[in-house]
């Protein structure tokens, strides 16, 4: 695809976030996700930092309600409100995907 290693990040983390929002298994994504990340900046010397930009995000969007964690909290929301939360978290959930995976790659993208 690229030898820019900071494209490969950016693509990366946001493909990794976007999985783990649909997916129910965010361990799952991350798992696969992770093989790669090492195989493409192994000998970096700030491994954890990229590490970190890919997978924070990832773990911050399971609250979307179509994943199973944000499921089981409209669920154990009062039956009135149900239709609030599900629209609440899906609004977090949409400005989570596009804004915080950017925000995690400042750091390493400015250390390669």
């Amino acid at each position: 695809m690229t030898t820019n290693q900071i494209i490969l990040l950016f693509i990366i983390t946001y493909l990794t976030t976007s999985l783990s929002n649909v997916e129910s298994s965010t361990i799952g994504v991350l798992s696969l996700m992770t093989p790669m990340i090492f195989t493409i900046f192994g000998g970096s010397a700030h491994m954890s930092l990229i590490l970190a930009a890919c997978v924070a995000p990832a773990l911050l969007s399971v609250i979307s309600p179509i994943h199973i964690a944000g499921t089981l909290v409209v669920s154990y929301t009062d039956e009135k409100q149900q239709d609030a939360m599900f629209r609440r978290l899906l609004t977090i959930a949409f400005f989570i995907v596009p804004i915080i995976p950017g925000l995690t790659m400042i750091l390493p993208a400015v250390m390669l």
